[in-house]
């Protein structure tokens, strides 16, 4: 199993992302370096949520490197069944813009139980396999996703 880091510019809402969640906040001019992440299964499946298209979902993406920084997930069979079976369960839920605007945008905290950003449900699939135990999921940026994946060694 792996985990995709969109790393190109984009479309605007990429722009915005990276720009917002950079690190240093008073160079205006610097940008992160991800704004969508994806977890990649082993048969090549995406799985995320995404605002293009309308919310979770599996989806046959093209592994681009010149798009996507991949990175392996020390990860057992068994437990990647287990991520896949949340996964499933959350397909059909909606995009979560509010989350997006007031606990990324303005970091006022909140969530929805029925709708997902891309890396706050990447993060809570991978907490049901005893990865980022400590992370709140909807307060991670994709960025600081990688951060805290890194930090936990699980790439």
């Amino acid at each position: 199993m792996k985990i995709a880091f969109y790393k190109k510019l984009g479309a605007i809402e990429d722009f915005l992302i990276r720009w917002h969640t950079r690190e240093k906040k008073w160079w205006i001019f610097s940008l992160a370096k991800y704004s969508h992440c994806e977890l990649v299964f082993s048969n090549g499946e995406f799985f995320s949520s995404s605002g293009r298209d309308g919310g979770v979902r599996f989806k046959k993406i093209k592994s681009d490197e010149k798009k996507w920084d991949f990175f392996e997930i020390k990860i057992s069979a068994e437990n990647e069944k287990k991520v896949r079976e949340f996964c499933e369960a959350q397909i059909g839920k909606k995009y979560d813009w509010r989350a997006i605007i007031f606990s990324q945008l303005f970091e006022l905290n909140r969530e929805n139980s029925k709708k997902w950003f891309c890396s706050e449900i990447c993060a809570a699939a991978l907490q049901r396999v005893g990865f980022l135990k400590n992370e709140k999921p909807h307060l991670l940026s994709p960025n600081e996703l990688f951060v805290a994946l890194r930090r936990d060694e699980v790439l």
